[in-house]
């Protein structure tokens, strides 16, 4: 709100005001006034001692605008000059300043409680202050399934000294905040050193997802966890801060007739598994990851990107069961660095509907042996701080059980968003997809030897293949039009090398050890 609407206000409230106006101090908690020091605009009394207290309730600013000041010039010489008679005003209990002849206060904010202590001597003879107030909405809950939120006084320049909280719940749904504008005092300090002078900081849950200042606007956030934004400024110079706007939606709930085929009853998962509303791309054998093709978006429902908190990605996975991820042991994220994106499939996109959750904990295989070159019982179990939204782009693939078996004439494919040269740097923005040919183990050994272990199970060598930043993820077949994890990505040739095969965890065999620590650690 400007210096003109305040000005609106008060004349409306002035006369209103009068009697109130004239007393020495006071509290004031209405939502706009005005205050002077005694006998304004005639001279204020001698050896006053006014206190005037402005309480703010949670979600709110107080503004004090001094539209008149004049008291009492300084006394003393030169450097030795004192105030006769002086406004102090304090934040809470924090000193902003104090001021006396014409040295006017001027515009003062905060979000806590604001107190301005009149002082005076015994000699007067200066008409004093002239002041307004009027209080704003500053941060509050924001519920609905739709709505926009910004900085106080938004699109004109927020005020000093504030300390605002935004809360988002997610009421159990899937929740999106993006930033439509943003523009905040910048960073100030050398080097390493800076620091942001106002400054927005985000929280995913208990996550703290970054502090954003300056034109560094905060990535769309989409989680279904509550959201906080703590909006924070000093005592210098504003700019005209934020405007976000924010959706609530529910999950798309899955229903399939009764002629689809029965949930593997060795299966973790309740309800269905391995089923893509979207139906995956048919691509020839000879499409590959590397030199990519792009599969048909959230047609790979199970697909998981796990990434740092900056957004980096860096191995893929898969859903198993609302709460539980499956990777590679090679892979293995840490907890309060790393999180857990689903429903992703354009990595450069800000429309996307995706979920970033927290983990909880991984359990890698007590067998797997890091600094091995073809690593054995290369598989980790990821569990999620909060459970998966189960929807039309994202839903859990099944689980073989530990007795089937897989082999060529199966319709098997792998994804990720890996390298798409095996001599580039850069990884996929989008998702890929190749159909590929599983191999029987003698066949496999006559590439690689003694190092595949009945724990592995190979498959390409036909011009398709993974590589770097696709480990971790799905090698899955469809059998009985339901999709099953037969393998996660583990290693290959040098180059990923799509006339070498790819090897991958063999899950059939690693099944037991995978029921155990999700019933273990449920």
């Amino acid at each position: 709100m400007g210096i003109g609407q305040v000005m609106m206000i008060v004349a409306v409230l002035v006369a209103a005001k009068a009697a109130e106006a004239k007393s020495c101090g006071g509290t004031f908690s209405g939502s706009a006034g005005v205050v002077t020091s005694p006998g304004y605009p005639a001279s204020y009394g001698a050896n006053l001692r006014c206190e005037y207290v402005f309480t703010a309730e949670p979600g709110q600013v107080t503004q004090v605008v001094f539209e008149s000041f004049a008291l009492q010039e300084k006394s003393g010489w030169w450097l030795f000059k004192t105030c006769r008679d002086y406004v102090e005003v304090y934040d809470g209990d924090n000193q902003i300043g104090k001021y006396c002849g014409d040295d006017s206060p001027g515009i003062i904010s905060t979000s806590s409680e604001l107190r301005v202590v009149f002082t005076s001597d015994d000699n007067t003879e200066a008409p004093g202050f002239f002041a307004s107030f009027i209080r704003t909405a500053c941060g509050g809950i924001f519920s609905g399934d739709v709505g926009k939120a910004s900085s106080p006084d938004y699109p004109e320049n927020y005020a000093n000294n504030l300390n605002c909280e935004y809360v988002f719940p997610a009421d159990g749904r899937m929740l999106t905040i993006s930033f439509e504008e943003f523009s905040l005092e910048g960073k100030t300090g050398w080097f390493f050193n800076r620091k942001c002078r106002d400054s927005i900081t985000v929280y995913d849950g208990d996550n703290k997802l970054g502090e954003y200042c300056g034109d560094d606007r905060p990535e769309t956030i989409t989680t279904v966890s509550d959201v906080r934004l703590v909006f924070t400024t000093n005592k210098d110079k504003t700019d005209y801060g934020f405007f976000a706007v924010y959706t609530r939606i529910d999950d798309v709930v899955i229903t399939l007739p009764p002629t689809d085929p029965p949930l593997n009853t060795d299966a973790p998962t309740a309800g269905r598994c391995g089923i893509s509303r979207i139906q995956p791309r048919d691509l020839p054998g000879q499409n590959r990851i590397v030199n990519g093709q792009e599969a048909i978006p959230h047609s790979w429902p199970w697909q998981i990107s796990l990434q740092t908190s900056d957004g980096d990605h860096f191995c893929g996975g898969s859903l198993v069961t609302e709460n539980w991820v499956i990777t590679a042991a090679h892979c293995k994220p840490n907890p309060s660095a790393h999180l857990v994106v689903l429903g992703e499939h354009d990595r450069d996109s800000n429309s996307e509907i995706t979920q970033r959750i927290r983990i909880e904990k991984s359990i890698s295989h007590p067998q797997y042996v890091p600094t091995d070159s073809a690593p054995d019982y290369d598989i980790c179990l990821v569990k999620l701080a909060t459970p998966a939204r189960i929807g039309e782009t994202v839903s859990p693939v099944c689980l073989p059980g530990a007795t089937d078996s897989f082999g060529p004439e199966e319709d098997c494919y792998v994804s990720g968003w890996g390298k798409t040269s095996g001599f580039g740097f850069s990884t996929a923005r989008k998702l890929q997809q190749a159909r590929t040919e599983l191999l029987s183990t003698p066949t496999c050994r006559n590439t690689w030897g003694s190092s595949i272990t009945d724990r592995m199970i190979c498959a390409g060598a036909d011009g398709t293949s993974a590589c770097q930043g696709d480990s971790g993820g799905p090698l899955v077949c469809q059998r009985a039009g339901a999709w099953q994890l037969v393998g996660v990505v583990s290693w290959g040739g040098a180059f990923c090398s799509t006339w070498r095969p790819a090897v991958f965890a063999r899950v059939t065999e690693l099944r037991e050890w995978l029921d155990q620590n999700m019933a273990e650690n449920n």
